[in-house]
């Protein structure tokens, strides 16, 4: 009788064992499916603001060679020496008309060689730095 008790005992245990390691996978596959469909989308976003960014950059470009074609040369070299935020404020009032953009500060001080003389200083002024 003792010996038929024991044999009963074991098989029991094994049965227990065998369902807690089932569960455990079952967890572990949830877990890898959720994280890789979090890395796609991140991803797909980046693409998106990268293309975005790169048209805005090519019209702006475009705007600017027009513009050029009508300035004074000597003031176009003294503008490509200036920040791009400046010359955006002294072109934006500009028209066909004048060879000098009308929102530049102090038109007719700016005009021939005294334009000159300030694109030369600016420069010197550059070298030093």
């Amino acid at each position: 009788m003792k010996k038929k008790k024991k044999k009963k005992k074991k098989k029991k245990k094994k049965k227990k064992k065998k369902k807690k390691k089932k569960k455990k996978k079952k967890k572990k596959k949830k877990k890898k499916k959720k994280k890789k469909k979090k890395k796609k989308k991140k991803k797909k976003k980046k693409k998106k603001k990268k293309k975005k960014k790169k048209k805005k950059k090519k019209k702006k470009k475009k705007k600017n060679s027009e513009i050029t074609q009508f300035l004074q040369p000597i003031l176009v070299s003294w503008l490509r020496c200036r920040p791009a935020s400046a010359v955006a404020s002294c072109l934006r009032n500009f028209t066909l008309e004048s060879p000098i953009p009308v929102g530049f500060p102090g038109n007719s001080l700016y005009c021939g060689p005294s334009l000159y003389k300030l694109h030369h200083h600016s420069q010197s002024k550059q070298e030093a730095f």
